[in-house]
């Protein structure tokens, strides 16, 4: 089906409790991949839906060591409390080598994964980042960024120097009174002509992201977290969706 990067670029406005918050609150199936090039960080931040700490495998690693046979991504997928599976991600950016060449093939998979869609935690994205590899396979590129100067310039300056990457989008990580936001980075896009669509919120709710390490419960259903996660979820859903319609060429003068 469909494979969602979220990432960051610059610093760490919340790119791990998105993708996660994403892919829980999926309008249709969906698993989280973990992705980050530096080492995971979900495997540390969560336990297993049986109480007991992830493991190290399966996951990228397992999956990643038998990717010129086709592997079955559900076949390295840990289970999360509330039933979310995720592909455990790496260690530490020293096991980066261990997948060298072949995120590409990792992409190809991912996105052509059946009867569900990948929502990916990709990190930090930055230049000569080996998550460029993926951009073919991908259906968007959601980044995360707080409404500061600092990281609406950093957004702007990476947006300008991507290329090839698939439609991007933006989430801005805000607080509930601010209501502006959002639209005052989308102006600043627009103002720079980059390709870049601004789809909301997600929230700043240091609570709901500490629920999210435990059990699945109607608070955190409730929690602002997760309903911004569900809305921005199923607003990208239907983007990805929309059919691509292809403009008439222009008459001859």
């Amino acid at each position: 089906m469909a494979l969602v990067m979220v990432a960051s670029v610059k610093g760490a406005p919340g790119a791990t409790t998105t993708a996660l918050a994403l892919a829980a609150t999926w309008p249709r199936p969906a698993l989280l991949a973990d992705l980050d090039p530096d080492g995971g960080d979900v495997r540390y931040r969560l336990d297993a839906a049986d109480g007991e700490p992830l493991g190290q495998e399966p996951g990228l690693l397992t999956y990643a060591a038998m990717i010129m046979e086709g592997p079955d991504v559900r076949d390295h997928l840990q289970e999360l409390p509330g039933g979310l599976e995720v592909l455990v991600g790496l260690p530490s950016a020293d096991a980066s080598e261990a997948i060298d060449r072949k995120w590409a093939p990792v992409g190809a998979l991912l996105q052509a994964t059946p009867d569900r869609d990948v929502v990916a935690d990709c990190g930090r994205i930055h230049p000569l980042s080996p998550l460029e590899e993926l951009f073919p396979y991908a259906a968007a590129l959601l980044l995360v960024t707080r409404p500061t100067v600092d990281g609406v310039a950093h957004l702007r300056a990476r947006i300008e120097a991507m290329d090839d990457a698939p439609p991007i989008y933006v989430a801005v990580v805000t607080g509930a009174a601010d209501s502006r936001s959002a639209i005052q980075v989308q102006a600043v896009l627009d103002s720079a002509g980059l390709p870049a669509t601004v789809l909301g919120r997600i929230a700043y709710d240091p609570v709901g992201a500490g629920t999210l390490a435990g059990e699945w419960t109607d608070r955190l259903s409730r929690s602002w977290l997760m309903r911004s996660a569900r809305d921005l979820g199923a607003r990208l859903v239907r983007d990805i969706d929309r059919p691509v319609v292809d403009e008439p060429e222009s008459e001859p003068a």
